[in-house]
């Protein structure tokens, strides 16, 4: 969930700290302080992620 004074519309792309907040972006905090990684989260400008899995295999496999 987007902070209250923060649209969701205006987040694409890089989030910063403190402009998302909940269970998970707490969860995803904890745990990287515990396996001690550090992470980015973005969000989609056109919002639709229906596609996200397969172009995130893809990068993967580019990668390898």
């Amino acid at each position: 969930m987007a902070n209250k004074s923060v649209k969701l519309e205006d987040l694409a792309g890089k989030v910063s700290e403190g402009d998302l907040q909940g269970f998970l972006i707490d969860v995803i905090k904890e745990l990287s302080i515990e396996a001690e990684f550090e992470y980015e989260i973005f969000l989609r400008s056109d919002g639709s992620y229906s596609n996200a899995i397969e172009e995130l295999k893809n990068q993967v496999n580019a990668f390898l």
